[in-house]
């Protein structure tokens, strides 16, 4: 049966959109293919080939610690390093690191700063012991002296626990509907009648 008048542009357009789709996968694969070089006569080991895009990149820089500034007393960075952001502190170790650094970021990155120098680590590193030090003290302490004195296996405290994650969710669901249901008295005028008059707000 002859298709009607309405369907042949949408296929087009749908044929396009996958010849597209097929062009740039080859393109990008080009680009970043490694090629095989074929072995000589000789029977050498074959070798591989990188492809210019690959060999422009550049080798990552070297971490230096940071410093102290005796004059402004202040731990100061001497290179540029990413971490994570406020987030990267919920989701690895609950609300408590999380304010911590909304609430004082000064303190918190200067205890990431001196952890780096101390321990001569990069910022991920700092960022997740330290995150641990701020939701519990005593236990990040019994786990590092365990490190040192008994020999114990090193905590990599930049993996997001999927227990502690499980417990943020939670956490994040039951502020956010407390925080949405006072918003919504608060917009109606019955959380300021209600406390005017000595009432019970149930949220």
């Amino acid at each position: 049966l002859p298709m009607p008048p309405t369907e042949k542009p949408m296929i087009r357009i749908i044929a396009v959109a996958v010849l597209a789709a097929w062009a740039l996968a080859l393109s990008g694969a080009t680009t970043y293919a490694v090629a095989f070089v074929p072995p000589s006569a000789g029977g050498s080991v074959p070798s591989t080939r990188v492809s210019p895009a690959l060999s422009a990149v550049s080798p990552p820089k070297k971490l230096t610690p940071p410093r102290f500034d005796k004059s402004t007393q202040r731990w100061e960075p001497t290179c540029d390093e990413a971490g994570y952001g406020p987030f990267g502190s919920l989701l690895r170790f609950g609300p408590v690191p999380f304010f911590k650094r909304l609430s004082n970021p000064d303190d918190y990155e200067q205890a990431v700063l001196k952890y780096q120098a101390q321990e001569r680590c990069d910022r991920f590193e700092a960022q997740g012991n330290m995150d641990a030090y701020f939701e519990n003290a005593n236990d990040w302490a019994v786990q590092k002296m365990e490190e040192r004195n008994k020999g114990a296996a090193k905590r990599d405290y930049t993996e997001i626990d999927s227990k502690q994650l499980a417990l943020t969710l939670a956490w994040a669901v039951l502020v956010t509907g407390v925080l949405g249901r006072l918003a919504v008295l608060i917009s109606s005028g019955e959380y300021v009648a209600n406390m005017k008059s000595g009432g019970v707000i149930l949220l």
